[in-house]
């Protein structure tokens, strides 16, 4: 009987195919439209996308038959514009390209009320030069045409270096004096954001890869790595939360954060919480957004405190800061994240190398972006290998430091019934339940009427029991026999 019910069952390619139909098809057109948005960044046309792919080695069966339906794809894509008449963002800038380079450097806005002429120009100032692109190296490259004069001054930090899937090129950050003529270089070292421990770790995780930062401010902060399989939710973060792996923590270190006056960011590599939560309700169009989890972080918050907590990708919070940080997802596949798609993007010059260093530089976006206090959730089986790099630098969390966070509906407390063997029968008809590792049964009710008086009088409450009382925050509260 075992073995026929753990017999495996063949399932036809129907069914099969119903069954990941939609993450399949999803996946197949994410790729394909970032094939379509690499061409673009590129400005490939279909004559130049032929010539990549006759001197392209595909290493696999699959990679031949996504580039030739990419290719297919794209010419389509192509079509479609001049077909409607229409032009997307990309084209529009190499428009701009086409028309510097011939000769017209000349523009208006805003319906010709604002106009002007490159050849004017003497200085440029550009920010966020480590996410420069080819396009933009193209205007630049019309403006020095149409003013030869030109003096371009450069502000990037190239441990920020995350936009490469949108088209950034590093290489000429790197490679700055090629690109510009007369040049020199200044370092800025000091980092006025974060306190001095936050900017070791972000030394760590970057060494070897330039100059390190230093700390301007004194104060030392603190950076805390928090393991969710040394965490146990107590019994009545258990009554309020049931089966949900992540609320009740992250609930303990946003509670605390906000009692030391920070406010509170929470960071994630994808637009997702990678972790059981036990929302109350079924999610609108399917998804569990990282705002839908913010919500439910709030809902045990007091009003005042909602708008001092914010969620985020890292990619949407660059540039941003919080003198709290928590980053939800410091684990391997997330930190890095290398998508099985990658292989197809080869013929852009894509590898894991490259993937992993641009995966690199994105977590340490992640923690600078704290000011005061930086806590990196994660799990001992799962660790981010980006955390055997930092991990001088942090300190492990012990949970039992950080106390539950109290209903907003009311104090309750949790009783605990220890050496109650004989009537264990009683408890459970009462709804008390088995904690083995402490060895003891234990209930949650509502402080507001609750009698230790009337508990110790229970028909249950031997002489030989251990019976203990304590508040939502773990503070004991009684305990009899008096000791």
């Amino acid at each position: 009987m075992i073995s026929s019910y753990l017999t495996p069952r063949k399932a036809g390619h129907t069914k099969c195919w119903g069954s990941v139909r939609k993450r399949a098809l999803d996946r197949f057109t994410s790729a394909m439209a970032t094939f379509v948005s690499r061409c673009r960044k590129r400005d490939l046309g279909m004559g130049e996308l032929a010539a990549m792919r006759t001197s392209h080695d595909s290493v696999s069966t699959a990679e031949d038959l996504f580039l030739d339906v990419g290719s297919s794809v794209y010419s389509g894509y192509l079509a479609r514009l001049v077909e409607r008449g229409q032009q997307d963002f990309d084209g529009l800038m190499w428009e701009a390209v086409r028309g510097l380079r011939g000769g017209n450097s000349r523009f208006a806005r805003d319906r010709g009320r604002e106009q002007g002429d490159l050849s004017r120009v003497r200085f440029v100032m550009i920010d966020e030069f480590q996410d420069f692109s080819q396009m933009f190296f193209g205007i630049v490259a019309g403006i020095r045409q149409a003013s030869p004069t030109a003096s371009f001054f450069c502000v990037g930090d190239d441990w920020q270096a995350i936009n490469g899937f949108a088209g950034a090129e590093l290489r000429y950050f790197a490679n700055f004096p090629e690109y510009f003529r007369d040049t020199s270089q200044r370092d800025i070292r000091r980092n006025y954001r974060s306190a001095a421990r936050v900017v070791d770790v972000g030394n760590a995780l970057m060494d070897g890869r330039g100059p390190t930062a230093i700390a301007a401010r004194p104060d030392t902060g603190e950076v805390w790595v928090c393991e969710m399989d040394r965490f146990d939710a107590s019994p009545g973060e258990l009554q309020r939360h049931g089966r949900d792996e992540i609320t009740p923590a992250v609930l303990r270190l946003v509670r605390r954060f906000l009692d030391q006056g920070h406010e509170v960011a929470l960071l994630s590599r994808r637009h997702a919480v990678p972790w059981f939560v036990q929302y109350p309700t079924a999610a609108r169009n399917g998804t569990d957004g990282l705002e839908r989890f913010a919500e439910r972080l709030r809902s045990f918050l007091p009003d005042v405190d909602h708008d001092r907590l914010v969620a985020s990708t890292t990619h949407g919070y660059k540039g941003l800061e919080r003198p709290a940080v928590i980053v939800l997802d410091a684990l391997q596949g997330s930190y890095p994240l290398v998508h099985p798609a990658w292989a197809f993007l080869r013929i852009f010059g894509d590898s894991v190398d490259q993937i992993i260093e641009d995966e690199r530089r994105l977590f340490y976006v992640a923690v600078t972006r704290a000011k005061e206090v930086l806590a990196l959730v994660t799990e001992r089986r799962r660790l981010s290998p980006y955390l055997y790099d930092i991990r001088q630098h942090a300190l492990r969390l012990d949970w039992g430091q950080l106390r539950p966070v109290a209903s907003l509906d009311g104090p309750r407390v949790e009783v605990r019934v220890y050496r109650a063997y004989e009537v264990r029968e009683q408890l459970k008809d009462l709804e008390y339940t088995f904690n083995g590792n402490g060895s003891y049964w234990s209930r949650v009710v509502m402080a507001d009427g609750f009698s230790f008086e009337a508990l110790i009088g229970e028909p249950w409450a031997g002489a030989e029991l251990v019976v203990k009382v304590y508040s939502d925050s773990g503070d004991l509260l009684h305990s009899w026999p008096k000791s």
